[in-house]
């Protein structure tokens, strides 16, 4: 699966020229009507025709001919289709349109071509019909309003993947490829935009909740999540920034005595202290387990490196993949599933809360791992997989109270204008 290189990455072409005047002319049909906008894109990615303009016409032609095209294709093609759809999630209106471009993909006839050019455009979007690539742009989907307020008393979700628009730490991980992330990490400004009006939704959602339920009040009370009320309370409690000696309290300890750190062993023994206060409350067996798995961990950091910024994110990220198991041996989601079902969702939350708030920058790393997560288990039905619904709205729980500490809300409003025309 594709997805499995989300890590890993790989390296990707700088933009030429003629691929900046593509991109441009692409950008250009983000302010045309709908219909128009779609049949120019798919002519211009279908039957690499782009009258009248012949100046993207050549460079279509300098692109799919040039000896890179056949690595490349996927990546140019997606970013083509991400190029349309910024913008449109941007305004915020244009979630029909959205919904037209990227399902049109999935009835459009591609015929044989004899100009080589439409041939090779033509083989590239079969490839990506087929591919992850096209699995994960149709998520943005997931993220369309339009059809919850014509639907307000839809049926229940069935499936895991019909959360995704729940929860909103995995909007940018799950909608996002590897080369828009390196290569063109713009290109989801959109989502980003819808991400942080859903989390500022919620978070007042969850606010709302709590004052109801402190005066008992039931009749107005409404949960915003799939936790029971008095499960939600808790977690409320748990997470709140707020909280005496609570989760944001140690992350300023951390943070204060980080400050005083000048060696490698220093911070190391620092972090590990850090890492294991939350595990303390557990039994002696998983402490020792746990207390193994972070030393192991933290000594394939040898002494006499430098303690630079890089580094002391290296050893953050370090301990994150120690507890999320991204490796090729755990790709099924098997060790999640072990570590949430013996130590229960809160006390996991607790554990990645505590790291990403002594690490804002590891926090992406945590979204991606469960937008893996939930790519891996969206066809399994809600009911069979009860313990992860209840895991991710702990996590949802934890990161909308900690937002404003986790830099989340960068872009808070967003102006077309900024967008070069290459994106």
């Amino acid at each position: 699966m594709y997805l499995a290189d989300l890590d890993n990455g790989y390296s990707t072409l700088p933009d030429t020229s003629e691929q900046a005047q593509i991109y441009g002319y692409i950008r250009g049909l983000a302010t045309q009507p709908s219909q128009d906008a779609i049949s120019a894109f798919y002519r211009l990615i279908r039957d690499g025709n782009a009258q009248p303009n012949d100046t993207v016409n050549r460079a279509l032609k300098q692109v799919v001919g040039s000896p890179q095209f056949s690595q490349s294709h996927l990546q140019f093609i997606n970013r083509c289709y991400y190029t349309l759809a910024n913008p449109w999630h941007l305004e915020g209106d244009r979630d029909r349109d959205l919904e037209s471009l990227i399902l049109n993909l999935e009835t459009l006839p591609l015929p044989r071509a004899h100009n080589p050019t439409t041939r090779k455009l033509r083989n590239a979007l079969q490839l990506y019909r087929d591919n992850d690539y096209y699995t994960i742009l149709r998520k943005h989907l997931r993220l369309l309003t339009y059809e919850q307020e014509e639907a307000p008393e839809a049926q229940a979700p069935t499936y895991f993947g019909d959360l995704f628009s729940d929860y909103f730490f995995i909007y940018e991980a799950g909608t996002q490829t590897p080369d828009i992330e390196k290569a063109a990490g713009e290109l989801n400004h959109g989502i980003l935009e819808k991400r942080n009006q859903r989390l500022k939704a919620f978070q007042q959602e969850l606010t709302r909740f709590y004052v109801r339920y402190r005066r008992s009040d039931e009749v107005n009370r409404i949960n915003p999540t799939h936790l029971s009320d008095t499960d939600l309370a808790r977690a409320f409690e748990l997470y709140s920034p707020k909280r005496n000696g609570g989760f944001r309290a140690q992350a300023k300890l951390f943070h204060q005595h980080e400050q005083e750190v000048r060696s490698v062993d220093a911070f190391k023994e620092l972090l590990y202290e850090h890492v294991m206060r939350p595990i303390l409350q557990l039994s002696p067996i998983h402490r020792h387990v746990f207390n193994r798995v972070f030393r192991e961990t933290l000594n394939e950091f040898d002494s006499g490196m430098p303690l630079t910024r890089i580094v002391r994110i290296q050893i953050f990220r370090r301990i994150l993949n120690t507890l999320m198991k991204h490796d090729a041996a755990y790709l099924d989601g098997s060790y999640f599933y072990r570590l949430v079902n013996g130590q229960q969702s809160h006390l996991v939350t607790s554990i990645l809360l505590n790291i990403v708030l002594a690490c804002q920058m590891v926090r992406f790393d945590l979204e991606k791992r469960l937008a893996y997560i939930h790519h891996k288990f969206a066809n399994a039905k809600n009911e069979m997989v009860a313990w992860l619904v209840t895991a991710f709205d702990h996590m949802n729980v934890a990161l909308a109270l900690n937002a404003q500490y986790l830099d989340y809300f960068k872009l808070n409003s967003l102006d077309n204008s900024m967008f070069p025309d290459s994106v």
